[in-house]
């Protein structure tokens, strides 16, 4: 239920906790403990690169790919200087 909301909501929490009627405290809860949603900070850099290029740079299709929050990957793709100017 929480991955196919998250599907349908292109990845973003907030959206996808509204679905499911939940605060988003506790749909951080359980994107943390569902095990096909993943951490960011978890995936290896590599294959982050790999997936912005095979979505052309699309966050909703990679954080799809991924399996990864879009507002999460979006952070991590800015900070780490992925993507280029």
């Amino acid at each position: 239920q929480v991955l196919t909301a998250m599907e349908q909501h292109h990845w973003q929490i907030s959206a996808a906790a509204h679905a499911l009627h939940l605060s988003r405290p506790s749909m951080y809860k359980l994107l943390a403990n569902h095990p096909l949603i993943r951490d960011v900070e978890q995936i290896p850099t590599e294959e982050i690169r790999s997936a912005l290029a095979a979505c052309g740079g699309n966050m909703a299709a990679c954080a799809s790919r991924l399996k990864t929050p879009v507002e999460a990957l979006r952070r991590y793709v800015r900070a780490a200087g992925l993507l280029a100017s």
